[in-house]
Formats: structure tokens, C-alpha cells, sequence
């Protein structure tokens, strides 16, 4: 009886696993006043991949061929209109203590930085904003922008 009960549970919590989707958009949250905003992170080949798409929908961003970009202008159901789209290109960088970012100056540097270290990859944080102003403050919204991100990333 004890070896069923281990069977099924062991069943039980593989098929768990199994059901969880795996993760491509990361949600950062900070309180800006009495609103919970987000930032999103995406990494590796993720990375070109959004900004491909953008590119593609929203046209040549601002800072095109670095790693700060913004695309203006640019309307998301869900979210709102005449919103800009800011991405910060880098490389996660470790010195042995502590993680930070280092945002790409262009091509060259971008190779230089994610080859110098094999623990370095690469991550594009993704903020949308109106006047300034972070515009991603509910989970709806959250959900939103997350659906829209996975699916370009899924259909690569």
C-alpha cells in the first residue's frame, strides 16, 4: 500500500510539472507613488527577437544599433495609445560578489561583453511609458504586454 501511495504521488507531482509553462517574460514590480508598476526582462535570443518585431511594427527605434532603444508612438490594446516603448540592451554581468548590467554602446561592444565571460548573457529590460510615466500598473496590463512578448518570442 505504501509503495501505491509513493507511485501516485511521485505520478501526481511529475504531471504537476509537466502542466507549469515555462517562463520567457520576467515581471520586476516597484512602487512608484500609490501605484505598482512593472518592468519586464527578457534574455538571450529573446532579446532580438522583441526587437526585430518592434522594429518591424513600430519602425527604427530611437538609439537603432545600441542598446537603448525607443519606440514611440506606439499603441497596445490593453494598455494604451501613443505609448513609447523603452528597451535597455546589455549584458548580466557577475564579478564574482554581485550581478549588474551593462548596457551595449553598439555591435562590437555588445560581442565584446558577452564574450568576455561565459557567465555573462544576454538581458533587455523593457519599460512602457506615456509622458514619463510608467503605464504598466495593474496585472491586467502586466498580462497583457506578457501574452503580446511571448508570442513573438514563440513564433521564432
Amino acid at each position: 500500500m505504501k509503495k501505491l501511495i509513493l507511485i501516485l504521488s511521485m505520478i501526481t507531482f511529475g504531471l504537476g510539472s509537466f502542466a507549469q509553462a515555462p517562463t520567457y517574460v520576467y515581471v520586476e514590480t516597484a512602487v512608484e507613488g500609490n501605484e505598482t508598476v512593472r518592468t519586464f526582462h527578457v534574455e538571450d535570443n529573446y532579446c532580438q527577437a522583441l526587437i526585430d518585431q518592434f522594429t518591424a511594427d513600430y519602425g527604427m527605434p530611437e538609439g537603432a544599433g545600441t542598446g537603448n532603444l525607443k519606440w514611440k508612438n506606439v499603441d497596445i490594446t490593453g494598455i494604451g495609445t501613443n505609448l513609447t516603448i523603452q528597451a535597455n540592451d546589455g549584458a548580466r554581468i557577475f564579478d564574482g560578489t554581485n550581478w549588474s548590467h551593462s548596457t551595449f554602446l553598439n555591435g562590437p561592444d555588445m560581442m565584446a561583453k558577452l564574450s568576455a565571460d561565459p557567465a555573462r548573457a544576454r538581458r533587455m529590460y523593457i519599460t512602457i511609458k506615456k509622458g514619463g510615466k510608467n503605464k504598466v500598473n495593474s496585472t491586467e496590463k502586466e498580462t497583457t504586454f506578457v501574452s503580446m512578448a511571448e508570442a513573438i518570442m514563440l513564433a521564432e
